[in-house]
């Protein structure tokens, strides 16, 4: 037999016999030196049935007795086994240990790892558990073997729970110093974290993610933390469920908080002391995680993070906090985009703490500066690239908008990130958001390359208008955005899929939420109806989590109304004030807030904005779910907004005898809105209604904000207000019917109405479209702009046999149904439902007012006629005095290339004629000057003028200069059609499809002129028709001479023909017009108002419809 090592081992008979003794202390030594040899000369694999395994088995059997020196011997054979990986002569090795020592840590650690390796599950989990029972505080062994389990061969989720929790009870007990030892702790919190959130334990992850940054600030909790960081900001007094909301700017937190937040270990977290290189920077990045993972969930469940872990509020201000931290510890890109996207959701306006130089700053103004300064990590970031972008358009920035979008056109259809991700710019599929924005851009600079269009009508990519023979969606952007939307609604269509189910069932949710309702109520009626079909099958909703939301937004109003009938019974009005009620517990208990379920997530709204469906060619069912989607998105953030009352909001009492209205708005100052609605307030009947205001936005000094802060009973500045405070000085009002002036345009904040701190809540012209329901009870509206048949109440009454008005009867938005557009009840005028105050507020008759002609309308029209010529003569001195000329003063974005191609054709065949359009913006002139010339060449071009946009004043008198303004069909003119009206100065206007209010808008109100017929057209080829035959009339005389007595001498020129015909009649008459007729517009809209209040206390939910 060989023997190992010739001259060093002997045999005697057949046995292995060692040159030393056991007892020799160089024993151990010849064994690591045999344990060489033997991995030396079996380079591949050593096995059991190796000669010099063998003739070591026959060594430990010479030294029976010597239990020791066995174990020396069998250890060096599990070893060089392992190092084989040959596991189960390792396993028979460390068993033979094991009986002669059964205590034996490293051999039980050396069982467990090989049987993981040899996927003996249950001698694994065995030995696995027993090791840690031994030690617990073996941190690398508990890392090896749980992520053995979780990642090896087993994805043993919960027995790796089990051991890491086992593990974490045992920290109390251990003396954890500083450095590695922390790292290694943190590493067990991160790696229970990574499993409790592959499981769905998002509170565990969360929970973890918090001991990771309590171990690693040896020992001091992340609210203590926050706490003094706000004090060294200067926040005394803190609590915690009214954190403040602090803007801090990037560059304040990379080179001044990083030392301030850990100043005794000059800026390194106190628990990395002492790490080397690479575990110090792998800690930093693992605690940047947590802080990140904590704001993601925070965020995104606000509700169940209050209910279950940290009742802090609002949770915006904790996330924010959070990710100031992280980025003060490793500042990257990523970072900058999260911080970004949460300061854009900040509505207030805050002071920048005091003691970074007392600045005033917005969310939005934040998110540019972290978006900016996250470019200097990544500067080929394709998300903060699209969100910059996206920003400076809403912001109407151009300039810098324009070189975002030129800088990620240039990037290569394949971007390689740091991370190693290859992101494609397939912007139809992977990025809508920025197919969307950039789309936005280009059409509100009137830039139609490539734009495509759902019709006949398209351009191409080189911006050519082409004609198809039939309808169809044309290759181009317009065709994308329409696909993108699609998949969006498709994908966001499983929203909530399996929260019923997890939350109990709908029959348990159900019997949650309508517990205090009486049983005549139509709502537990309704629902115990469709109660009965769901007990012998689940319910499947299409949109799952919308339905939840509906539902609770439905019966927090039901709810209101109960409590409303409990204390003062069915009373429309009181000639006696009644109390308001008092909140009690047992009123919190019987009358509470329908919850949000546990684990429904924030829904996610699309990416195309419900403002900019006005521009898109969207389908019915797309308007509608987009601005759905959005009105869920707000109603979510109502309902766990973290300072709501457990109980609805109680009900105001019956009016006694006055009906409260309150108006909220941010554009009740030098706006169009104020411009329009200045003298509503004022109008209303002060014996029937009381009026109220809240300003959203500052006083800006103008005479529009004062003529409305005269002209209500109270007006209250709420620009620096939170939405808690709005909301709960609307309750203490008793406010009955709450008007949202804004819809989804700029400064709202719509999630006041979300909260539902009035019976009835409407909207009312800020937004021309739909709302998408739920906290939006009624659209005032007028048969024009919104035809019956495209309200889902309409809709209901046509599609079944039934219709008891029910709001849970409704249509739900979700259906496939591609006719109807809008989910909430339609409150419709007589006439027109777009108010203005041009009568009140802009009258330009001083010069004849109070004169001796001021009957004579022959005089008035003739000294009108003259005032025409001058202004057109200092405005337009060049043009000859036979030019027609026409205008548009809308913005640029209104304009379409087919309505363009349109007027190109009037102009072409009215040789005499201009077109006057605003340079707004001034870059889309350009644009249009460029595709003038390309398709009608430079004699139709160089007739198009531009002038800037005048103050308003100004800009209402100069309408008169123009002798017919053409409406853009595809948005039309909406305050500017009642501006040009009012100079009379006709238009021809071509209505949008019945389900784009945006396109309609004009019509409605040149019906209201009386003289609809003259102005309204049909079709692109009559719209063209009409105002070449209204262009041509058009003739001059001129004569010297005075039209009385007692007026100068002077030339002057009259007009003839239909147009002027036209222009005389608006003119003699707009004082008699419905159109400018504001006070009696406002006693049809306090009809509406007070029908509505009624059919609230009745419990009737239909269409309300106004009489003249």
């Amino acid at each position: 037999m060989m023997s190992l090592f010739s001259g060093q081992i002997h045999t005697n008979q057949g046995a292995i016999i060692s040159p030393l003794h056991p007892n020799d202390p160089f024993f151990e030594t010849w064994l690591d030196t045999v344990l060489t040899f033997l991995l030396k000369q079996h380079t591949n694999k050593l096995t059991s049935f190796s000669d010099e395994v063998r003739q070591l088995y026959y060594l430990a059997q010479h030294f029976n007795g010597f239990s020791d020196a066995q174990i020396l011997i069998y250890t060096t054979i599990a070893k060089a086994f392992e190092v084989s990986r040959y596991w189960p002569g390792a396993i028979e090795a460390y068993e033979k240990i094991l009986a002669l020592k059964p205590d034996d840590y490293e051999t039980i650690m050396g069982l467990a790892r090989t049987h993981g390796l040899e996927v003996h599950k249950d001698d694994f989990i065995k030995y696995s558990y027993q090791s840690i029972n031994m030690n617990p505080f073996n941190w690398d062994w508990i890392l090896y073997i749980t992520d053995l389990l979780v990642n090896g061969f087993f994805s043993l989720f919960s027995e790796a729970l089990s051991i890491l929790d086992y593990v974490v009870d045992q920290f109390p007990n251990a003396k954890i110093g500083f450095g590695a030892e922390v790292y290694k702790i943190q590493k067990i919190y991160k790696l229970r974290g990574t499993i409790r959130e592959k499981i769905g334990d998002k509170v565990g992850l969360c929970s973890d993610c918090l001991n990771m940054i309590a171990v690693s600030f040896c020992g001091k909790t992340l609210p203590t933390f926050i706490d003094e960081l706000l004090e060294t900001l200067g926040y005394t007094n803190i609590s915690i469920t009214n954190y403040p909301i602090i803007l801090l700017p990037p560059d304040y937190l990379i080179s001044t908080l990083s030392t301030t937040l850990f100043t005794s270990t000059n800026g390194i977290i106190p628990g990395h002391v002492g790490l080397l290189q690479p575990d110090f920077d792998c800690a930093k990045t693992e605690i940047v995680t947590a802080f990140r993972t904590l704001a993601r969930e925070f965020e995104a469940d606000p509700q169940t993070i209050q209910a279950k872990l940290w009742s802090a509020s609002p949770m915006k201000s904790v996330v924010l906090i959070m990710l100031y931290i992280a980025i003060t510890i490793q500042p990257s890109a990523h970072l900058c985009l999260q911080i970004a996207k949460i300061a854009l959701n900040i509505k207030e306006t805050c002071i920048v703490n005091q003691i970074i130089n007392q600045r005033t700053i917005d969310g939005t103004g934040l998110a540019i500066e972290y978006l900016k300064y996250g470019l200097s990590y990544d500067k080929n970031n394709v998300e903060i690239l699209c969100l910059l972008g996206d920003i400076f358009y809403q912001q109407r920035n151009f300039f810098e908008m324009i070189a975002i979008y030129a800088k990620i056109r240039r990037v290569d259809s394949q971007l390689e990130l740091k991370d190693g991700a290859r992101i494609r710019l397939r912007i139809a599929e992977d990025h809508p958001r920025f197919l969307t924005t950039l789309t936005q851009n280009l059409n509100y600079v009137c830039n139609w390359k490539s734009r495509g269009g759902i019709g006949i009508y398209w351009s191409d990519y080189m911006g050519n208008l082409r004609i198809e023979p039939k309808p169809r969606a044309n290759p181009g952007y317009m065709k994308m955005v329409s696909d993108a939307v699609d998949k969006e609604l498709t994908e966001g269509a499983n929203y909530g899929k399996g929260v019923i189910n997890s939350s109990g069932g709908s029959l348990h949710l159900l019997n949650t939420w309508c517990s205090c309702l009486s049983d005549n109520d139509k709502s537990l009626r309704y629902l115990n109806f469709m109660a009965s079909q769901w007990t012998l099958r689940e319910p499947v909703f299409k949109n799952e989590g919308g339905w939840i939301i509906r539902t609770i937004l439905h019966l927090m109003r039901k709810i209101q109304r109960q409590w409303y009938l409990d204390i003062y019974g069915q009373t429309y009005k009181s000639f006696v004030p009644l109390p308001k009620i008092q909140l009690t517990s047992s009123a919190r208990v019987k009358y509470r807030r329908p919850l949000i379920p546990v684990g429904l997530p924030r829904p996610s709204s699309t990416s195309v904005q419900p403002f900019y469906t006005f521009i898109y060619d969207m389908a019915p069912r797309q308007v509608r779910l987009i601005t759905h989607r959005e009105a869920l998105c707000v109603a979510y953030d109502g309902c766990t907004a973290p300072w709501l009352d457990t109980c609805v909001y109680p009900p105001p009492p019956p009016p006694s005898p006055r009906l409260k209205i309150g108006y909220v708005s941010s554009d009740l100052r030098n706006h169009p809105m104020a411009h329009l609605m200045q003298s509503v307030f004022a109008f209303h009947d002060r014996t029937a209604f009381e009026v109220y205001c809240y300003s959203l936005m500052p006083n800006d000094g103008s005479p529009y904000r004062a003529k409305i802060e005269q002209g209500v009973d109270v007006f209250y500045d709420c620009s620096g207000s939170s939405t808690e405070q709005i909301v709960s000085q609307i309750v203490n009002d008793g406010i009955h019917i709450l008007v949202n002036l804004n819809g989804y345009t700029a400064g709202e904040r719509n999630q006041i109405f979300a909260t539902r701190p009035s019976p009835v809540q409407v909207e009312h012209m800020g937004f021309a479209s739909a709302m998408g329901g739920m906290w939006t009870d009624y659209n005032i509206v007028d048969a024009f702009v919104c035809p019956e048949s495209q309200t889902g109440n309409n809709k209901l009454s046509r599609k079944f046999t039934y219709n008891d008005g029910d709001l849970l009867g409704e249509m739900d938005p979700e259906v496939d149904d591609n006719d109807w557009t809008y989910p909430e009840k339609a409150l419709y005028l007589p006439h027109t439902y777009f108010f203005n105050d041009h009568k009140q507020g802009f009258r330009d008759d001083a010069y004849y007012a109070n004169s001796p002609y001021a009957n004579d309308p022959a005089i008035i029209w003739g000294l009108e006629e003259d005032r025409r010529w001058d202004m057109r003569k200092s405005l337009f001195p060049h043009l000859p005095e036979s030019a027609v000329i026409f205008a548009n003063f809308n913005q640029l974005y209104k304009i379409d290339p087919v309505i363009f191609n349109t007027w190109l054709n009037i102009l072409d065949k009215v040789p005499n004629s201009y077109l006057w359009l605003l340079a707004f913006p001034e870059e889309g002139t350009k644009y249009l000057q460029e595709t003038a010339r390309r398709w009608k060449g430079p004699r139709v071009a160089d007739r198009i003028i531009f002038t800037d946009v005048a103050l308003k004043e100004e800009h209402v008198l100069r309408g008169r200069i123009a002798d017919l303004v053409l409406d853009t069909p595809q948005v039309n003119a909406h305050t500017t059609a009642c501006d040009t009206l009012w100079s009379g100065t006709p238009m021809v206007t071509l209505p949008g499809p019945d389900h784009k209010m945006c396109g309609r808008v004009a019509a409605s109100v040149c019906r209201a002129t009386g003289f609809g017929d003259k102005m309204i057209v049909s079709d692109h080829r009559s719209y063209e028709e009409r105002a070449i035959r209204l262009a041509k009339s058009v003739s001059y005389s001129y004569w010297h001479g005075s039209y009385a007595p007692y007026l100068p001498p002077c030339i002057h020129r009259n007009g003839q023909g239909e147009l002027i015909e036209l222009r005389k009649k608006i003119f003699l008459n707009r004082d008699k017009m419905r159109l400018f007729d504001t006070e009696k517009a406002v006693r049809e809209l306090e009809r509406g108002f007070t029908e509505a209040w009624v059919r609230w206390v009745d419990d009737i939910e239909q269409n309300i419809h106004v009489n003249g």
